[in-house]
C-alpha cells in the first residue's frame, strides 16, 4: 500500500510539473499606427527603428529631403506621449547629415554614428562623441546604466571599444566590432583576426572570454541578454541561420520557415527571439517576420496580431522588442512606408491540455493525502530514533 501511495504521489507531481513545464499558448498582439513625421518645407520618410524601450520610446532614422532641416539621415526619439523629438544637436539640423542611430536605453539615451565619429544622442539634442583615437566609430549599443560599445577604426583596421558611463574608454585587443553590452557590463564582441571568433568581454574586470572560433556571424545581427544567452544570426554553406548560445552549448533555432533563411533582430530577457525568414517560394527579397518564445515556439508575426487592428496593412515586419513583449515595426499604409507598435494584449499561458493535466494532478494529489484520524501503528521510539512522523 506504501508504494502504491508513492506511485500514487510521484504520478501527481509529475503531472503538476509537466503542466508548468508544457507548452504555452501564444501571445497576442494589437496594431498601433505611428504618425509619419512631417518636417518644415521638405519631407521626410521613414528608414529604420534600432531602439525601444519599456517607456514606449522608439528611436527611429528618418530621411530628410528639401527641408528646412537640412538633407540626409537624422536620428529621432518617439513616445506616444511626446511625438518626435530630435536627438540631433540643433547646431546641425540645417546641414546635410549622416546620424543613423542603432540602440536605445531605458533611459531614452541613444547611440549610433555622427558621421564619420561613434556618437551618444540624448534628449532635446544635448550628445556628444565618443573620445576615441581614430577617425571613424560606430557606437552600436547602450545598457540601461549608460555604458557603450562599438568600434573604432575602418574596415581590417576596426577593433571593438567599451566606453563605460563615468567616460573611461578602453579598446579592446582584438580586431572586430563589440556588438552588445548588457546590463551586467558582459560586452558580445566579433572579431575577424584570424577568421571569425565571438568573445564575452566582462568590462568590470577587462577579461574576454572565447565563445566560438571559426563561425561566420552576421554583423551587428547579434544580441546578448542580461542571462549572457545570446541570440544570433550565422552565415555558412548551409544559408542564414539563427543560433542560440545558452549554457556553454550552441542550437539552431527555427523560424516560421523553418531552420535556414532566417535573420535576428532582437532578443530579450525572457528569451524571447524576434527576426525574419525568407519567402523563397515568393521570389528574392520577400519576407516575413517570426517570434519565438520559450516553451511555446515559433510563429509568423501576422498570425499572432488582432486582424481587425491591421486593416489596410501589408508588408508588417517587425524588428525591435521590448521586455515587455511589445513590438515595433514598420509595415506599407496607404501606399507609404509607415512604423507601427505591437502592443501586446495578451500574454503566453499555459495551453488548455496544460492547464487540464496541472488540475488533474491537484485533484490526484487532494485524493491520495495521508488520513489523520487512524495513525498508523509503529514502534515505540527509543535510542537513535525519533518519534516526529515526517510527511511529504
Amino acid at each position: 500500500m506504501k508504494s502504491l501511495r508513492i506511485c500514487a504521489w510521484a504520478l501527481a507531481f509529475a503531472s503538476c510539473l509537466g503542466a508548468v513545464t508544457g507548452a504555452l499558448a501564444a501571445p497576442r498582439y494589437r496594431l498601433q499606427a505611428i504618425a509619419p513625421l512631417e518636417v518644415s518645407g521638405g519631407e521626410a520618410w521613414f528608414g529604420e527603428m534600432t531602439g525601444f524601450n519599456d517607456a514606449g520610446q522608439i528611436a527611429m532614422s528618418w530621411y530628410h529631403a528639401g527641408s528646412d532641416g537640412g538633407q540626409g539621415l537624422f536620428p529621432y526619439l518617439y513616445s506616444r506621449e511626446t511625438g518626435y523629438q530630435a536627438l540631433m544637436p540643433p547646431s546641425a539640423r540645417g546641414e546635410p547629415r549622416i546620424a543613423p542611430v542603432h540602440d536605445l536605453n531605458a533611459g531614452g539615451v541613444a547611440v549610433g554614428q555622427f558621421w564619420p565619429q561613434a556618437y551618444i544622442f540624448r534628449p532635446e539634442g544635448r550628445g556628444e562623441s565618443v573620445p576615441l583615437d581614430g577617425s571613424y566609430g560606430v557606437a552600436y549599443s547602450i545598457n540601461d546604466r549608460g555604458d557603450v560599445a562599438g568600434l573604432v577604426g575602418f574596415a581590417e583596421a576596426a577593433q571593438p571599444f567599451v566606453r563605460m558611463a563615468g567616460g573611461e574608454v578602453a579598446v579592446l585587443p582584438h580586431s572586430g566590432a563589440a556588438v552588445d553590452i548588457n546590463n551586467n557590463g558582459q560586452v558580445l564582441v566579433l572579431a575577424q583576426a584570424d577568421g571569425p571568433e565571438m568573445f564575452l568581454h566582462d568590462a568590470s574586470t577587462g577579461r574576454s572570454t572565447m565563445l566560438v572560433a571559426g563561425m561566420r556571424v552576421l554583423s551587428p545581427y547579434a544580441f546578448l541578454n542580461d542571462q549572457g544567452d545570446v541570440a544570433m544570426t550565422v552565415h555558412d554553406e548551409i544559408g542564414l541561420r539563427v543560433q542560440m548560445y545558452r549554457d556553454g552549448r550552441f542550437s539552431t533555432l527555427a523560424g516560421s520557415q523553418g531552420d535556414v533563411g532566417n535573420v535576428v533582430y532582437d532578443f530579450n530577457n525572457a528569451g524571447w527571439v524576434l527576426g525574419t525568414s525568407a519567402l523563397e517560394s515568393q521570389g528574392p527579397g520577400r519576407f516575413e517576420s517570426f517570434l519565438h518564445v520559450p516553451n511555446a515556439g515559433s510563429f509568423t508575426l501576422q498570425s499572432l496580431i488582432d486582424p481587425s487592428s491591421t486593416v489596410g496593412w501589408t508588408d508588417l515586419l517587425g524588428f525591435e522588442m521590448n521586455e515587455q513583449g511589445d513590438i515595433a515595426g514598420r509595415g506599407t499604409w496607404g501606399g507609404q512606408v509607415r512604423p507601427f507598435v505591437l502592443n501586446l494584449v495578451a500574454a503566453p499561458v499555459p495551453e488548455p491540455s496544460s492547464a487540464a493535466l496541472a488540475l488533474a494532478g491537484l485533484a490526484l494529489l487532494a485524493r491520495i493525502r495521508p488520513r489523520s484520524h487512524e495513525p498508523e501503528p509503529r514502534a515505540p521510539a527509543g535510542p537513535g530514533r525519533s518519534s516526529r512522523r515526517h510527511r511529504a
